[in-house]
């Protein structure tokens, strides 16, 4: 074989090993298809699944909504039956106004009551002792002096009035929260209170018909019921007060 022979074969030896240009071209495109196709399967089958997620979870979000038999009930309904209207409202914040006003107006005027009936008791215990001076000088003694006439005229006034505006200001207190009577401190507070104040009108009757009896033979009986009501008053008084106090 010639060299021409040897390099003719070489060359049809190449050219055999490489295709011509539009083949590569060709070849190139489908490979890059080939690529693009694989590459859009991958991209697009994620996406598909969070829709299928999201699907199953909002039906799984809607499931509970529809009622399921006995254990479909609102706890709450009754409360949003009974909505009030602001009318009502307003007149029970008034009403709330209004009872806050009248506790405030009972304690002012029960402090009051302790302190004044502390006070007349006090009062009374003079009156008292006076009195008891005063049927002594009269009606026992037998000297008839008047020494004590005055003093004890003026601290029964006095004490009379004290009662009275402590009798008032327990009587016409407000009560805001009424209460059901039953045997206990405030009611025997009440029946004692009660007994001295029918113990007082009867001081205050009695004590003028005495001075009107004056050089009658009733009169020394009269002036020691008198004294007997005054300590029995005194001791009502005093109960009331230790119960108030208990």
């Amino acid at each position: 074989m010639s060299v021409s022979n040897r390099v003719s074969d070489r060359r049809a030896l190449v050219r055999s090993m490489n295709p011509p240009p539009r083949v590569l071209r060709g070849a190139v495109l489908w490979i890059l298809l080939a690529m693009s196709s694989v590459c859009f399967a991958q991209t697009g089958q994620p996406q598909s699944a969070p829709a299928t997620a999201n699907s199953t979870d909002s039906a799984a979000a809607a499931a509970p909504a529809a009622p399921s038999g006995e254990l479909g009930f609102d706890l709450f309904e009754d409360d949003k039956k009974k909505t009030e209207t602001p009318e009502q409202t307003k007149a029970q914040l008034e009403q709330t106004l209004k009872t806050e006003k009248a506790v405030r107006v009972r304690r002012a005027m029960l402090t009051t009551h302790q302190a004044l009936g502390f006070s007349t008791l006090a009062a009374l215990a003079a009156t008292l002792v006076v009195g008891q001076f005063n049927y002594q000088d009269k009606y026992v003694n037998g000297q008839f002096t008047g020494r004590f006439e005055r003093a004890h005229l003026g601290l029964g006034i006095a004490t009379s009035v004290m009662f009275a505006t402590t009798g008032s200001l327990a009587w016409f207190s407000p009560d805001p929260y009424p209460k059901k009577y039953r045997l206990d401190t405030a009611m025997i507070h009440r029946v004692a209170m009660a007994m001295a104040t029918a113990g007082m009108v009867t001081q205050m009757v009695l004590g003028p018909i005495v001075d009107w009896r004056t050089g009658r033979l009733d009169q020394p009986q009269l002036a020691l019921g008198h004294l007997i009501t005054g300590y029995a008053t005194f001791a009502f008084m005093a109960t009331g007060a230790l119960a108030y106090v208990f």
